[in-house]
């Protein structure tokens, strides 16, 4: 019984993902996040900072494809996006093999959704790992 209930909850937060907006698909999310952690290896160990406020778009988000555009500030790149009980989740693997991976997650039928984003890059031989935690909205 409790298997079942759970399963039932499961595909009902997977229907209530692919139809957040009043029973239309979501095809654009505008996510900010006004801050996280950044962090450096330095001696052997990581060295974290304060990272400031970021604002990016997600557009043409088409679940069936598995795929979204991110509109950020300086570069506009076609990503992967699937969709789970948990949420949307946005999947980048860049041309120099960083991993950025964003998670909206869809707790409420109409937003805002707690978002977090992380970025795991190697830049010139350097982990500069960082995550940000902010909201994500429907745009209509």
């Amino acid at each position: 019984m409790r298997k079942t209930r759970l399963m039932f909850v499961a595909f009902a937060a997977l229907a209530l993902a692919a139809t957040a907006l009043a029973g239309e698909p979501i095809t654009s999310l505008r996510c900010h996040f006004l801050g996280g952690i950044s962090a450096e290896i330095k001696d052997g160990g990581f060295e974290p900072e304060t990272a400031g406020p970021m604002t990016f778009t997600f557009v043409d988000i088409d679940l069936d494809a598995g795929t979204a555009r991110m509109v950020g500030n300086i570069a506009v790149e076609t990503i992967s996006v699937s969709t789970t009980p948990a949420g949307f989740h946005f999947l980048d693997i860049t041309d120099s093999g960083n991993l950025i991976v964003t998670t909206a997650f869809v707790v409420a039928s109409k937003g805002p959704y707690p978002a977090v984003h992380s970025r795991h890059v190697n830049l010139l031989g350097e982990a500069l790992p960082s995550q940000y935690y902010g909201t994500c909205r429907g745009l209509q």
